[in-house]
């Protein structure tokens, strides 16, 4: 049984037998603190984990900006037809009904997105139009052909933002942490968040089970929390 609650943390207690978590749950009529228990808590709040646990590596921040716009049916007959990859990618798309509950797209329409910005220490969320052009001018320079294709006046594109959450040596940070039998973390997914997470979490539940992970101890070391690269602050 899965049960969901919203609720803006502000402390977590480790005890013998459980772990407590309290915080404010925010509603358009109220506010009120609520404690919950649990017999083990998983931090995975990117790059805030820190501010739940200091014990949690506080990482670099990186913004990235992913760009859309709706082409044309000429454009769209020269777009490229499958995902591409080089310094960014891109991709054509068709939103589903419900998408635009919560982007800004035309459902049922071809978008074709391109992106992603890459801003470090910047945890702002906002969209840039300078972000559509810096995402535009690195597929030109991939691919000088779709320069005639892609259009060059991008106010009309869309945006989303977010900030990724980065390790020195890149890795994500997987497993329990020091000094804790309860309190366990899954961050630091930098830019290949699709990628990483379903094997860390996967890894993740196989430990707290005691089970076996799909991950050897050796990789899983590389992924600790209280790993020695992680025990030097970031200076930058």
């Amino acid at each position: 049984l899965i049960r969901f609650k919203r609720l803006e943390v502000t402390q977590i207690d480790e005890q013998k037998d459980h772990i407590s978590v309290s915080g404010h749950n925010h509603t358009e009529q109220s506010a009120s603190t609520i404690t919950l228990q649990a017999v083990n808590v998983v931090i995975c709040a990117a790059f805030e984990s820190h501010q739940l646990d200091e014990r949690i590596f506080d990482c670099r921040k990186i913004r990235g900006q992913l760009s859309w716009f709706t082409p044309t049916a000429k454009q769209l007959g020269s777009l490229p037809k499958l995902p591409l990859k080089y310094g960014g990618y891109c991709s054509l798309f068709t939103p589903k009904a419900g998408d635009a509950k919560l982007n800004p797209v035309a459902e049922g329409e071809s978008q074709f997105l391109l992106g992603a910005s890459f801003v470090r220490n910047d945890i702002d969320t906002s969209v840039r139009a300078d972000e559509h052009e810096v995402s535009r001018d690195k597929l030109i320079t991939a691919i000088p052909e779709l320069d005639a294709i892609i259009p060059s006046d991008t106010q009309s594109w869309q945006a989303r933002a977010g900030v990724r959450t980065q390790t020195p040596d890149y890795h994500p940070i997987v497993g329990q942490l020091t000094g804790s039998q309860r309190l366990w973390v899954m961050s630091a997914m930098g830019a290949k968040g699709y990628a990483f997470a379903p094997v860390c979490a996967e890894a993740l539940a196989d430990i707290m089970l005691g089970a076996f992970a799909p991950l050897s101890s050796e990789m899983m070391s590389k992924l600790s929390p209280n790993r020695k690269r992680l025990q030097t602050p970031l200076t930058s």
